[in-house]
């Protein structure tokens, strides 16, 4: 049995907060312009008179225009320069509200290829919404060996934003660059030790992999969906999985996979 008394680390209580109730998680990878319109759709439905608002001092407000924002972003980049492997995450509640984001690219930095965010951003008033988006869309780009980097900024317009880098003392910033990283092992480190608590929430301990070792690097494997230690991975660690351009998943977090799917609200 775990032991009881480990720390709890808070990005964890929140994303069980959010799996709890009745949130999920889904993505999107390499859309068509013509393919976001339903999430423009959803975010108008959800929020009709916030794009007419001048002030960005509410939650939602700001929420909006970020989303908004990434898109909007990723259809310019579309047909001027276009991303490598734009990724689209977002957390539906219970009600399928839209009450969180992730926009991803990847970006080769120093010879690797990293998960570059460009946007991360979730509404306070669904608890854990924000952490499930960000984790769910780095844990599956790390099984692929990737870093992760970014660009934070706007904490004084999303206050949570910066309780949100606290609760992360992982994500260092580059003295020389002040992008915000946070290194494969690093990864691996923070997952191993924040294990044992994963393994007392119902949820998390589905979501969260067991790394075998600290002491020398570790590889994903797709055939068993299990993390190994490089010296004793399998010669045969399954093909990488690849999402349809375009195609809705949802991830499942009894199995670890994405789903193909159709969106709720259509």
């Amino acid at each position: 049995m775990p032991d009881t008394n480990i720390t709890p680390f808070q990005p964890y209580v929140e994303a069980e907060a959010f799996f709890a109730n009745g949130g999920k998680v889904i993505t999107i990878q390499n859309p068509t312009p013509e393919a976001l319109i339903p999430f423009f759709d959803k975010l108008n439905e959800q929020y009709p008179l916030l794009s007419q608002m001048i002030l960005n001092s509410t939650p939602e407000r700001y929420f909006y225009l970020i989303t908004q924002w990434g898109m909007d972003k990723y259809i310019s980049d579309y047909f001027t320069d276009p991303p490598v492997l734009p990724q689209f995450t977002f957390c539906l509640a219970n009600d399928n509200t839209i009450c969180a984001f992730v926009y991803t690219v990847e970006e080769i930095i120093d010879g690797v290829k990293t998960t570059w965010y460009i946007n991360w951003v979730g509404i306070a008033n669904y608890k854990g919404a924000g952490t499930a988006c960000s984790m769910i869309a780095n844990g599956s780009n790390m099984r692929y060996g990737k870093p992760l980097a970014t660009t934070i900024d706007q904490r004084d317009m999303n206050p949570g934003l910066a309780s949100a880098l606290e609760d992360r003392p992982f994500i260092e910033q580059d003295p020389t660059t002040l992008w915000h990283k946070v290194t494969f092992p690093v990864m691996l480190q923070m997952i191993y030790d924040n294990y044992d608590f994963a393994q007392l929430l119902p949820n998390m301990s589905k979501v969260i992999p067991h790394i075998p070792t600290l002491d020398e690097n570790c590889v994903y494997s797709w055939k068993e969906k299990i993390w190994y230690a490089e010296s004793e991975a399998p010669e045969d660690l399954g093909t990488p999985f690849e999402f349809e351009p375009s195609q809705v998943y949802e991830y499942d977090i009894d199995s670890s996979i994405w789903i193909p799917t159709t969106l709720p609200w259509l």
